[in-house]
């Protein structure tokens, strides 16, 4: 029986779905967001188009807060 969802990408990342949340701009990235997305089975991640370095260093707290709803 042919699996749409099993590709190489969804084997080589172990995904269950070969879905990729993009990274969202401006804010809209949360860590329950990205934790939802990657917890249901896909690829997620956590935008930081519009963040100045600061912001970015100070991002460490949500990638511990997406490892710890994991």
């Amino acid at each position: 029986m042919y699996m749409w969802y099993k590709t190489r990408v969804t084997e080589t990342l172990n995904l269950a779905y070969p879905i990729i949340q993009l990274p969202f701009g401006g804010g809209y990235s949360t860590p329950e967001l990205v934790s939802a997305v990657s917890n249901a089975g896909s690829l997620s991640s956590f935008g930081a188009v519009e963040l100045m370095p600061q912001q970015i260093i100070a991002t460490n707290n949500s990638i511990r807060r997406v490892r710890q709803r994991g």
